[in-house]
């Protein structure tokens, strides 16, 4: 490289700061403004950037708006926010140069944190399991049936226009919805009785006899994001039919519960009875 072409590009990096980039975070399920206060932060992301140029930072509005001067010809930035739950997936850079014009960046309303939230009107929500799961054997089979140790007296609520966000790879790939299928008094484990209660995933025909019930969830109603070791998956309220599921691995020992569509009420007993 000539001294007079190493001289133009060390220039480039390190003394022409006339870039200015704007636009507005907008959330990529509704194309709403993500409002502020909160930070977009800028880091230049080649290697031989002068300290000057690396790292850039401004406050994003209550319309959701940012403005970032002065940026540094030569280096595309990455993009990134202070906010744990404002996720860019989508446009995560700022290329050499920037942009023409006043740009949305879309960002995902995901948690950093493993789990199931509610997301409802710009609201995250961090939900937890509510019950035991419990293993019974029909009268007279030799299959066995699950079913929650209690019902709360406040399910959580995924209604029409909210969404189920599970975060992380365990929730996204091991847990599954299940129907919580209500029967009445049934004949368990070596002929004791259960009062009238809810299954998780099967209807009973009689005493001894069930079948599975599946939860018919919409797929294409049904949203995923990766990026990296991040990902999450939105459920929309509208994807499973209006009803009560349990939310669990098929291993596992706690469930979450949830009424999709609208509340289904609080049965009673609240504590499931004893054999």
């Amino acid at each position: 490289m000539s001294l007079v072409a190493g001289g133009i590009l060390v220039a480039l990096l390190t003394g022409c700061s006339t870039v200015t980039v704007e636009g507005r975070v907008v959330d990529g399920l509704n194309g709403q403004p993500i409002a502020g206060p909160y930070r977009i932060k800028a880091k230049a992301t080649a290697p031989d950037a002068a300290m000057s140029c690396q790292f850039f930072d401004t406050e994003v509005d209550k319309d959701g708006k940012f403005k970032l001067d002065r940026l540094c010809s030569g280096t595309p930035y990455v993009l990134e926010t202070d906010r744990d739950d404002v996720w860019f997936v989508d446009v995560d850079q700022i290329p050499d140069g920037g942009w023409n014009q006043p740009t949305d960046l879309t960002a995902w309303r995901v948690p950093k944190g493993n789990g199931l939230y509610k997301l409802s009107n710009g609201t995250l929500e961090a939900l937890k399991t509510v019950a035991d799961v419990k293993i019974a054997t029909p009268f007279k089979s030799d299959q066995t049936v699950r079913y929650p140790e209690l019902i709360p007296n406040e399910v959580k609520v995924i209604g029409p226009d909210d969404y189920l966000v599970m975060v992380g790879r365990t929730a996204v790939e091991n847990l599954k919805f299940q129907p919580l299928v209500r029967s009445e008094a049934r004949r368990l484990d070596d002929d004791t009785t259960m009062e009238p209660w809810f299954y998780i995933g099967v209807k009973f025909t009689d005493d001894s006899h069930f079948e599975a019930v599946t939860a018919a969830l919409d797929p294409g109603k049904v949203l995923e994001k990766r990026k990296g070791e991040r990902e999450a998956r939105f459920v929309p309220g509208a994807a499973l039919p209006a009803g009560r599921y349990a939310v669990l691995g098929d291993d596992d020992h706690r469930l979450y519960m949830l009424d999709f569509g609208a509340s289904q009420g609080t049965p009673a007993p609240s504590d499931a009875p004893r054999p």
